[in-house]
């Protein structure tokens, strides 16, 4: 139960700060302990003295790995002074802890020479001690704890510090001791059923049902009402009768809590372009589906899942803008102090995250639905109307998961919202401040903001900062930049507009009122309809006291609802005027077309195309945003997504909706439509719209002014997930056409080029490419990629195939000192293969890099202002990178980042090639 090291340290530079490491290692020995007198130097190059009488420890170290040094003097020499960034340690705290200790653990823990064997060990600060404790556990099982968690449990394999499948919660319960706390034991049930309230919920089942009631009870209001329109949704709400019906609700038998103990959050910090002191958590709930949430303070939380002991899939935090997951999470935060621990116990059963210990995670409680509660709606007077029956048809709505992605390193400076049916929300808007930790743009000309809403996750656009939103975009969205529309938001200053308006036009009228004298009725050959009442003439004293008031009115329409009346009964209305004569009633037997546009885009180039006409789709379905058709547009077959009505532009192109949904385009499936070619024309007249209608088309965007950035998309034949996007044309490949890539000896397939950032799956291995990334294509272009697969599998080729060479390229960071406040990584491909943040200890870290001829390889790193702890130093950094013979510095007070890419030939795998970087300090 004791600690291996009893000795206290006390930083040279500040005799207030003491610390009191357990198992410290000690001139590379694990296990160790301190010999009082002595000087030592940790792996931050802090320097601390040795003693029994320095006080009580108030603070943690930020390492575990110590040097014994001459005297604090002669440390500090080589140093410099300090104390480097400990941490002050937390308010006692007395909450239940509980341990699970796993065979595997304990089996595994073997071949120590200063650690034990067999052994697995966790640190608690318990309540009758002051300092934390390491506890040894030699024996499989649970164990219950009165005190504060401050790791994981571990075991030393071969003297190495190893986290295994042994875990540690600590509950919400508080104690004075661990008689005070009960580890928590299975519910032996084995259909745990749900009891109902006063007022039950109703659990959905898959295809909800809903049973009219023989006599629906119909409640009279005091005052006669308007009967409100009954629109049926995809989630319907039940109608309460007098009788309450019991569900009884089996829960899957494997649904079963499982506790996630965090401090994470105290150590995510330094970020601009995420958030800090949070971190995003995807698991599995009881129905198996993906569920993501937040955590944004120390805590014990809990979830409902039937996958434990594996949950929880990933998890995605920042620390200096550098991102992390659960597996490449950076062991530099010294797991003695931040951690994340998931319990394996898996034996309580629940149906929701509250019948857990400890909080739900942010989003992980569901709303049940439908329920029986009675809506506030009134009710209109009890009429003859029959009341309808609603069946609820389930619509499978795709549901977007958000994946952890890594956004770009910086927002563009303005954007443009344009075409959103809304001219007051169309402008240019330009980055002027920053607010809930992003930045935030303000309209031009209409002093809108476009801010980010952290309470419902989502980029928001408002009259106001905090205001209530008029457009959002995704939610929950996690990306650092404006996310407000697919279609009509992009990157830069805003496009002319097409068509230009048209300025406000004058109304010139006259009004006619004819009245005939005549007393008799003149018999007119129209016939009238059966149900029309004919009028009896009757001599009467017509068009006495008639005059007219006209009175034209300019005002803004404003979409509300229209209550449907229900017919009543009402008194005949006298009219003074009375006329004679006979009646003829002309009826409209057609469609009424309204003067509001279907708009929808193409999937490819981005052009937009406006109907009046009445567009159905080929199922008979409701046409949906973002829904994705096959379309014959003006005679010519496109790849169209839905993008709403439109009230300011008239329908101009004849749309006829041929195959599909193929899915939604903000899910990435215009990749899943392709169009089809048109038959030659025969003979056979046909209809040929008005040329003065039809404006000419340019499938092809031609970059002007007021354009942006120009993308061209690439797609690997044969593979559904391999892309290029690069910022380059390839010379004499059309659209749709194929080639062979001589670097890597794969056919490829040119899609289209976009204005703005295609919306790909972030799910795709892309890669984003500044340039021409096909540096050596084949001689022949190909119509398809079945014709160019084919070739290079049947036909041999008359060019020159360069074969690619894998090899392994060594790289070493060194970390000189503490105070070199750096952060960097390098890519291969876009995937980080090594990062590096301030916090990092000092040290050399070294490994190597497989690449293959024709690979992308990023290497970045970026100098920190100083901090509080080295307030009069400036951080340095440097890379050679010697198979291209490069050299690059920095500075934070002069250029702050190194940023270089390069793509691998054969000259990197030459013998005695290596990429070196240095994070330094110096005094300024």
């Amino acid at each position: 139960m004791a600690c291996p090291n009893n000795i206290a340290l006390r930083c040279c530079s500040d005799n207030t700060i003491v610390i009191k490491p357990c198992s410290p290692t000690i001139d590379g020995i694990v296990w160790s302990g301190f010999t009082i007198g002595n000087v030592y130097s940790d792996s931050n190059s802090i320097c601390w003295e040795a003693g029994n009488d320095f006080g009580i420890e108030n603070h943690y170290n930020t390492t575990n790995t110590y040097f014994t040094e001459l005297n604090c003097l002669d440390c500090i020499s080589k140093y410099g002074p300090g104390c480097g960034e400990t941490i002050p340690t937390p308010t006692e705290t007395c909450n239940c802890v509980f341990v699970t200790v796993n065979d595997e653990d304990l089996s595994s823990a073997v071949g120590n020479t200063t650690a034990p064997d067999l052994t697995v060990i966790v640190d608690i600060l318990v309540c009758d001690d002051t300092t934390p404790t390491s506890i040894l556990l030699p024996t499989a099982g649970n164990y219950t704890f009165c005190g504060t968690l401050i790791s994981q449990p571990y075991y030393f394999n071969n003297n190495t510090q190893t986290f295994g499948l042994s875990s540690a919660v600590q509950s919400v319960t508080t104690c004075t001791s661990s008689e005070d706390c009960t580890f928590p034991e299975p519910t032996p049930t084995s259909t745990p059923t749900l009891t109902p309230t006063q007022t039950p919920t109703l659990t959905a089942t898959n295809t909800p049902t809903l049973t009219a009631t023989n006599t629906p009870t119909l409640t009279a209001s005091s005052e006669p009402t308007p009967t409100p329109t009954l629109t049926p949704t995809n989630t319907p709400t039940l109608t309460p009768t007098e009788t309450v019906t019991t569900t009884t609700t089996t829960l899957p038998p494997s649904c079963v809590c499982v506790i996630i103990d965090t401090n994470l959050t105290a150590g995510i910090t330094g970020n601009t372009l995420y958030g800090n002191n949070i971190f995003q958590i995807r698991y599995y709930d009881c129905d198996g589906n993906v569920v993501l949430g937040e955590i944004s303070s120390p805590g014990a939380y809990s979830i409902c899942s039937n996958t434990c002991p594996n949950a929880v899939i990933d998890i995605f935090f920042a620390i200096d803008d550098v991102p992390y997951t659960i597996n490449t999470f950076p062991y530099g935060i010294p797991s003695t102090i931040y951690g994340f621990g998931i319990s394996t116990a898996c034996d309580t059963p629940c149906s929701l995250p509250s019948d857990c210990p400890g909080t739900p995670i942010n989003g992980a409680e569901p709303t049940p639905t439908p329920t029986s509660t009675p809506t506030s709606t009134p009710t209109s007077t009890v009429t003859s109307t029959p009341t309808p029956t609603v069946t609820s048809t389930p619509t499978n709505t795709p549901t977007l998961t958000p994946t952890a992605s890594v956004p770009p390193s910086s927002c563009y400076t303005e954007y443009c919202l344009y075409n959103t049916g809304n001219s007051g929300w169309d402008d240019v808007y330009i980055e002027t401040g920053t607010y809930n930790s992003k930045s935030y743009w303000v309209g031009q000309l209409n002093g809108l903001f476009i801010y980010f809403d952290d309470v419902n996750t989502q980029w928001c656009l408002s009259d106001s900062l905090g205001g209530s939103c008029y457009l959002s975009g995704h939610s929950p969205c996690y990306e650092p930049c404006p996310d407000i529309s697919n279609n009509h938001f992009v990157p830069g200053p805003c496009p002319t507009p097409t068509p230009t308006p048209t300025a406000p036009c004058n109304i010139d009228y006259d009004i006619v009122f004819g009245c005939d004298t005549g007393t008799g009725s003149t018999p007119t050959p129209t016939p009238t309809l059966s149900s029309t009442p004919t009028l009896t003439p009757t001599p009467t004293n017509i068009c006495s006291s008639v005059s007219v008031d006209a009175t034209i009115t300019v005002t803004t329409p404003t979409p509300t609802p229209t209550p449907t009346q229900t017919p009543t009964p009402s008194a005949p209305v006298v009219r003074p005027c009375n006329f004679t004569g006979d009646v003829t009633f002309n009826t409209l037997d057609d469609l009424m077309v309204c003067p509001q546009s279907k708009q929808f885009q193409d999937c490819f180039n981005g052009t937009m195309y406006y109907s009046t006409g009445v567009i159905t789709t080929p199922s008979g379905d409701t046409l949906e945003q973002f829904m994705v058709f096959e379309a014959l547009i003006d005679g010519v077959s496109k790849c169209v997504s839905y993008v709403g009505d439109n009230n300011e532009i008239i329908g101009i192109n004849v749309i006829e909706l041929r195959q599909g949904p193929f899915g939604y385009s903000n899910l990435g499936d215009c990749l899943t439509c392709s169009t089809v070619d048109q038959p030659t024309p025969t003979m056979t007249p046909t209809l040929t719209a008005t040329p003065s209608m039809t404006p000419t088309r340019t499938l092809t965007p031609t970059p002007s002014s007021g354009s942006t950035q120009i993308y061209y998309v690439f797609k690997k034949c044969g593979n559904n997930n391999d892309y290029v996007i690069q910022t380059l044309p390839l010379i004499s490949v059309n659209t749709g056409m194929s080639f062979l890539n001589n670097n890597d000896s794969s056919c490829w397939s040119y899609l289209y080029q976009s204005i703005g950032v295609p919306p790909l799956n972030p799910s795709f291995n892309i890669i984003n490419y500044s340039g021409n990334f096909f540096t050596s294509i084949g001689d022949t272009i190909y119509n398809d990629c079945d014709s160019c697969v084919s070739a290079q599998t049947t036909t041999p080729t008359t060019t020159t195939t360069v074969q690619p060479i894998t090899c392994n390229i060594p790289y070493i960071h060194y970390k000189i000192n503490s105070c070199a406040r750096t952060t960097g990584y390098i890519k291969v491909n876009g995937i980080i293969q090594y990062s590096f943040v301030a916090t990092t200890p000092v040290n050399a870290y070294s490994g190597t890099l497989s690449v293959t001829t024709g690979d992308i390889v990023e290497i970045n790193l970026t100098c920190l202002a100083p901090n509080n702890t080295c307030p009069d130093t400036m951080s340095q950094g440097s890379l050679v990178v010697t198979p291209v013979g490069g050299s690059y510095t920095a500075e934070y007070f002069s250029t702050p980042v190194i940023s270089q890419t390069f793509t691998v030939d054969s000259s990197w795998c030459t013998p005695g090639n290596s990429i070196t970087l240095q994070s330094n300090s110096i005094g300024l």
